[in-house]
């Protein structure tokens, strides 16, 4: 605060917050009443410094968070540049989840920050790159090396291998996430070019079979109904 006798100037600094300004009159002899004036601050929005997230994601993968630094008294808008990113919650705060659908495409999630009367900052970006949920052989879960039927399946399925190897093979059930989920055989000799397996214990919903064979790696598609 700067000045004396009935006026005075202030200069109110980045970290200031709202309250009353107060004035007393003293002529010597005493001191009059105080005379108060509320004064409202309101916040100056910055740009974001960064997003905090991952960049790379898989379609198909939801509840993914992003956040930027908190600011007092300041919004955030939020976008996402590629198709098939849904902001589900937190838009106009600090930290949003956003759903990616499996036909998602890549692009820039970006953010800006607005004060309640100062106007808005230069937008934030972040750069994500959306990848398949696994390598797919075939849509309908038949290749040269392996076929899975009936497909979509209900309670069994039966996978056919057609396998020029002497290697041990390993089978499993991944999610769209490539988090496997059941185990078939592990580590097991090739005895039969036909095995059937049950998969009551899956949810509905799409899988993937993966097959290693030695340096041989094949991925195809399963739907459970």
């Amino acid at each position: 605060i700067n000045g004396n006798t009935n006026s005075i100037t202030i200069d109110f600094g980045m970290a200031a917050t709202s309250g009353t300004l107060s004035v007393v009159a003293n002529d010597g002899s005493g001191a009059s009443a105080p005379r108060t004036m509320a004064i409202n601050v309101n916040a100056i929005a910055t740009q974001p410094t960064s997003i905090t997230g991952p960049s790379t994601v898989s379609s198909g993968q939801t509840n993914l968070v992003y956040s930027v630094p908190a600011q007092a008294g300041v919004t955030f808008t939020w976008s996402y540049t590629g198709s098939g990113g849904t902001i589900t919650s937190g838009q106009g705060f600090e930290t949003i989840t956003i759903d990616f659908s499996s036909s998602a495409s890549s692009g820039n999630l970006k953010v800006i920050a607005t004060g309640v009367a100062c106007g808005s900052s230069l937008p934030t970006l972040l750069a994500i790159t959306i990848l398949p949920p696994l390598g797919i052989d075939n849509a309908e879960g038949i290749n040269q090396t392996l076929k899975v039927y009936p497909n979509p399946a209900t309670s069994y399925i039966t996978l056919e291998l057609n396998l020029n190897t002497a290697e041990n093979i390993d089978l499993s059930i991944c999610d769209l996430f490539g988090t496997e989920v059941k185990t078939l055989l592990t580590n097991e000799m090739l005895t039969s070019d036909k095995y059937t397996f049950s998969i009551d214990d899956l949810a509905y919903g799409v899988y993937f079979i993966k097959l290693k064979a030695g340096s041989e790696n094949k991925t195809i598609k399963l739907i459970k109904h």
